[in-house]
């Protein structure tokens, strides 16, 4: 009977130690679990989030993107939580994207280029140079396609381009909504590669180029002329626009930028560059030997 009563004591031992051992071992297992619990929800906050910071002082933040008003300038360092991502824009040559961020509970609109998530450097003449030449290259096709309506995307104004001719002695200029007015050149136009320099000579004489090709000359305002048509018969020319357009073209004279020539044909693009994009500003037709 002893034996049996002793039996029992140890087998009761064991099996309290090994309780004891299960109890400690499912605490500190729980203890781990909340520990991994709480790293994990950590990082998954981070994680649910997006950040910039802010690189340069008094960076401004505005209230939507582009044109809204400022609502807080920022700091080098300033960290920011990404809310939105917005359209792309080029301001002074920098082509990047608006971001909508949050930062100390306020929200607002910061341009890419001035924040550590900038997609591109300054904009080089290089890139442009691409530019004007994909968008020549366009142009040229939908005039060959003789669907000039289409062209109005690549107007600098959407509704009206200035043609410039001279069917008699004088040159002259009016507003178009398309280039229907100059019907013959989708059979005559072709797609060249451009030249970035200077034009070459015309020769009255013979009427001839010094040079044959395709050229994109830069030009400082107004260098084209043909504010200075208008601005010849500017009593003709305000008999048949109003006013507000008359000031429009001597705006299209501020700002052409480039043109270029194709020597083949007479006719001569004008361009300019906004927000990342070449804008056509007027076509002139006029002859060169009048």
């Amino acid at each position: 009977m002893k034996k049996y009563t002793y039996i029992l004591i140890v087998i009761s031992f064991l099996y309290s130690c090994n309780n004891t051992t299960q109890s400690n071992n499912k605490t500190q297992t729980n203890e781990t679990d909340l520990k991994n619990s709480v790293n994990n929800g950590a990082n998954s906050d981070e994680k649910k989030h997006q950040y910039l910071t802010i690189e340069g002082n008094d960076i401004w933040v505005r209230e939507i993107s582009k044109t809204g008003k400022v609502i807080m300038k920022l700091n080098t360092g300033n960290k920011c939580i990404i809310l939105e991502k917005g359209e792309e824009q080029n301001i002074n040559g920098f082509i990047d994207n608006w971001y909508k961020i949050e930062f100390n509970e306020k929200q607002g609109w910061v341009f890419g280029s001035q924040t550590s998530v900038k997609s591109r450097k300054n904009e080089t003449e290089e890139d442009k140079n691409k530019k004007l030449q994909d968008t020549y290259t366009k142009i040229i096709e939908i005039i060959q396609s003789g669907k000039t309506e289409k062209l109005n995307s690549f107007f600098y104004d959407k509704k009206m381009i200035i043609i410039i001719t001279n069917p008699g002695v004088y040159t002259v200029g009016h507003f178009h909504k398309n280039l229907k007015a100059l019907h013959y050149l989708h059979n005559n136009i072709k797609n060249c590669k451009l030249k970035f320099e200077i034009w070459p000579k015309f020769q009255m004489e013979n009427e001839t180029w010094s040079k044959s090709g395709c050229f994109a000359e830069n030009i400082k305002s107004d260098n084209g002329g043909f504010y200075k048509i208008f601005k010849s018969t500017e009593k003709e020319a305000l008999g048949k626009f109003s006013k507000k357009e008359f000031q429009k073209v001597k705006l299209f004279g501020q700002i052409s930028s480039i043109r270029i020539i194709d020597t083949k044909i007479i006719t001569r693009f004008y361009f300019t560059y906004k927000n990342g994009k070449w804008l056509l500003l007027a076509v002139d037709n006029s002859d060169f030997s009048a």
